[in-house]
């Protein structure tokens, strides 16, 4: 297959996983992408109260320039006559998926040079596009990936050797839009400052270019937190002051200083963290001035720093990975004469295949996360134009797994949440005309035990996991089958 043929079938492809997976993947990976983005978009649109939002609201430390994105996009969409939110976020995603791969392929563009034969980059071309859990990331319309995204496209700018004019000021101005997403890019921007020091190509003439564009989306910022806020202010040092120097972001646990290093493993998965972690050390040991490598040590040193810790603050530098292994692979190539086996080579080419496209197939169909959102979706579908109860135990409300009525984007108009004993043992109230009652169960401990066989409960409707799935999920450290939420209908 000649060149052109080769990269129009892959990134066709690939435009197929992203979207499939975009469609599918409903829901948020983390609470924040959803309560602390659409939820807030809502209230800009005046769809929901000030009382609904999540606390960092109120402590005014979100930057506005995402949720106003959001509440812009929401603005749009309506106006042509779609209101069914899972629609919305279907759209939401689909774009931001198709963003997201349009980025990953010029960051390879402006990379590819790095390696020389044909064969390697095809591979790299593959491994950029197809790294198993990137479909489901660049789906997500959250704070970690769009700050990543323009993160790496201020890198594809500095590394792409056709692009010579105004480098600086593109740079700036993208590592400003990443920092306006995320604070914490901070860290990414520190380690290439650092890097760009190490190389000698930090000079008062590039530090002055990048700089003051950065400023100037900083001021962009201000203006945009104040059309949200309607008050003016600083939400960087709101953001610091509150995590930082009164300690909020610790009061959702902590975690050891190392833990980025340790529990990431089991994260990334087998044998994807053993070609991240021993292409870290080749970049140590034998490319110790590369940008990739103090970006990624910077950015997870300054995340350790901090006590609180969860492997989603890593997903903005996620998108290097592809980049770092083939770079250490490469190194350790030049080096070490036994990887040349054709034996050995297309072993762990096949395991690669084969783990990551179990990885590839599951995003693909899964909702994201714990999936609530599918069983919110089943019941808009087919019960939205009933009065509705939903009976749950503690932990398994459909809307808002942790108990409240903080989902407001989602909740149906006319719905009730009633908690029960995990043993099922109540009397569920009787069932008018127009009405439906639903059992929202964990597949967990006595309720899963004991729920299922009570007199008025129905067949199973619908689970927020597929069952096919569960084998496939059963060695995924991020994976529990408990946290699988059934829906049964109540009979009548």
């Amino acid at each position: 297959m000649n060149n052109k043929s080769f990269y129009f079938v892959f990134f066709g492809l690939a435009i197929v996983i992203y979207v499939v997976t975009a469609i599918n993947s409903s829901g948020f990976f983390h609470a924040d992408e959803h309560y602390q983005i659409i939820e807030f978009a809502q209230y800009k649109l005046g769809k929901t109260d000030e009382r609904y939002l999540a606390w960092e609201f109120a402590a005014r430390i979100r930057p506005a320039f995402q949720p106003y994105l959001a509440y812009l996009f929401f603005s749009g969409i309506e106006l042509i006559g779609v209101s069914n939110p899972y629609i919305q976020m279907t759209v939401l995603r689909i774009l931001t998926s198709l963003f997201s791969l349009a980025t990953l392929t010029f960051f390879f563009i402006s990379t590819q040079h790095v390696f020389i034969s044909k064969r390697a980059r095809r591979m790299y071309f593959v491994g950029t596009l197809f790294f198993w859990f990137f479909p489901l990331l660049a789906a997500r319309f959250s704070s970690e990936n769009l700050a990543g995204l323009f993160f790496i496209l201020g890198l594809s700018v500095f590394f792409n050797p056709s692009l010579k004019n105004n480098k600086e000021l593109f740079i700036g101005l993208l590592f400003g839009i990443s920092f306006l997403f995320r604070f914490q890019m901070a860290f990414g921007i520190v380690g290439f400052a650092l890097a760009l020091l190490i190389n000698r190509g930090l000079t008062f003439r590039n530090l002055i270019g990048m700089g003051l564009p950065f400023i100037f989306l900083l001021v962009i910022g201000v203006g945009v937190d104040y059309l949200f806020y309607e008050e003016w202010l600083f939400t960087p040092y709101n953001y610091f002051e509150a995590n930082i120097i009164e300690g909020a972001a610790e009061s959702f646990g902590t975690e050891p200083f190392l833990w980025y290093f340790t529990d990431g493993t089991s994260w990334i998965l087998m044998p994807w963290s053993i070609l991240l972690f021993s292409s870290l050390l080749a970049f140590l040991l034998f490319k110790r001035s590369s940008f990739s490598f103090w970006i990624f040590i910077i950015f997870a040193l300054g995340h350790s720093l901090v006590g609180h810790k969860e492997m989603r603050f890593m997903f903005p530098i996620a998108y290097l990975f592809p980049f770092i292994v083939f770079v250490g692979v490469k190194l350790y190539y030049q080096r070490l004469n036994w990887l040349k086996n054709s034996f050995f080579q297309w072993s762990v080419l096949l395991i690669i295949i084969l783990s990551g496209g179990i990885g590839l197939t599951v995003n693909m169909f899964k909702s994201a996360g714990k999936g609530y959102t599918k069983v919110t979706e089943y019941i808009h579908n087919n019960y939205r134009n009933n009065k509705i109860t939903v009976y749950h135990t503690k932990w398994s409300q459909p809307y808002t797994f942790w108990g409240g009525d903080f989902n407001q984007f989602y909740k149906e108009r006319d719905v009730r949440f009633i908690e029960i004993p995990f043993d099922c043992n109540f009397q569920p109230d009787s069932i008018r005309k127009g009405e439906v009652h639903l059992l929202a169960i964990r597949k967990e401990g006595e309720q899963f035990e004991k729920c299922p066989n009570q007199s008025f409960v129905g067949e199973l409707e619908v689970q927020s996991v597929p069952e096919w799935m569960e084998p496939l999920l059963s060695n995924y450290s991020g994976f529990s089958s408990k946290s699988i939420l059934q829906l049964y209908r109540i009979k009548n």
